[in-house]
């Protein structure tokens, strides 16, 4: 709830926002009475959002002498952020570890290597983009448009309807492999991941036929894969006081997969096969000495396939 006021009374807890005569008269119109009503009632109002989120999960867990550890999840998510027919999402997840420090075999080696440990999981999460929408929505702005006789709100609509907006998934793999020395006095992991997004909304252009330039939905497919390493050691313990380092060091690789809009251009930044955010640009063979202006040579792997697809649209 939100409301502007002028010429609040402490006294009184009122407002009163005088309304002066106009062109040099001393008598104020009903029209401008009007006017001055309008006016005012754009100054307060109400908004309302409500949302709906349900889910339903289960999980299960196995220990086996603390030595073999199986976990398993199922979960089922609906949001009213999507179409009817794609309102909930089923996710699931398994992993496992194996503590191979309390194996028997182990024992004889605890003095040296205290601790060893293998973990794997893979599954699937869901998310929601609150930028976009299935329904077709108009903003309102607070401001009006002032014609010769009255005032108009003004309005946009955002985004086309989309019942076949659908939810962000991403599926997980990880792998890891944890150590320690020395009554882990030298401790260390190195661990695996890969990720894949699938069904990412992204803003893509459209053809301006459809009333709008732009619309987000769900087009793109990513992956993240990458390596870890983590090393940390104690350096001092001296009763409750302890001094340890901690180094670390990570590789990230990142492709775009999948993009399919139905206009594509320079301006975007989304090629399939290269990595989100790639910056394209020519390879320069020197300043023109009549412009002052550096020259480049395109490169023919994607500017040049763009001016073939602009070639191609103007034979139609």
């Amino acid at each position: 709830i939100f409301a502007k006021r002028y010429g609040y009374d402490p006294i009184t807890g009122n407002h009163a926002n005088p309304v002066y005569p106009s062109n040099g008269s001393n008598m104020i119109d009903y029209e401008q009475l009007q006017s001055y009503g309008k006016l005012m009632d754009g100054t307060a109002g109400q908004s309302i959002l409500e949302d709906a989120f349900a889910s339903f999960y289960g999980t299960a867990t196995y220990n086996y002498r603390s030595r073999y550890i199986v976990s398993g999840t199922v979960r089922s998510d609906g949001s009213n952020n999507f179409g009817s027919d794609e309102q909930f999402n089923l996710n699931w997840s398994v992993s496992g570890a194996w503590n191979i420090d309390q194996e028997s075999w182990m024992q004889s080696v605890s003095n040296v290597l205290s601790s060893l440990g293998l973990r794997a999981g893979c599954g699937y999460t869901g998310g929601v983009n609150k930028s976009v929408s299935p329904v077709l929505i108009m903003s309102y702005s607070p401001y009006f448009r002032t014609t010769d006789d009255d005032y108009y709100r003004v309005g946009a609509v955002k985004d086309a309807p989309n019942p076949n907006l659908r939810w962000e998934k991403n599926r997980t793999m990880n792998l890891g492999l944890a150590f320690g020395f020395l009554n882990d006095r030298i401790t260390g992991e190195v661990a695996w991941y890969h990720n894949k997004n699938l069904d990412q909304v992204t803003e893509v252009r459209v053809p301006h036929t459809t009333g709008f330039s732009s619309q987000s939905y769900n087009t793109s497919e990513q992956i993240n894969t990458g390596l870890e390493v983590t090393l940390g050691a104690t350096l001092l313990k001296i009763n409750d006081f302890t001094w340890r380092i901690t180094a670390n060091a990570a590789y990230n690789y990142n492709e775009l997969t999948r993009y399919d809009p139905p206009v594509k251009d320079l301006s975007s930044s989304r090629f399939v096969g290269y990595p989100l955010g790639k910056i394209f640009t020519g390879k320069t063979t020197g300043i023109n000495p009549k412009t002052g202006l550096y020259e480049f040579v395109l490169r023919p792997d994607v500017v040049i396939r763009q001016e073939e697809d602009y070639k191609k649209s103007q034979n139609y």
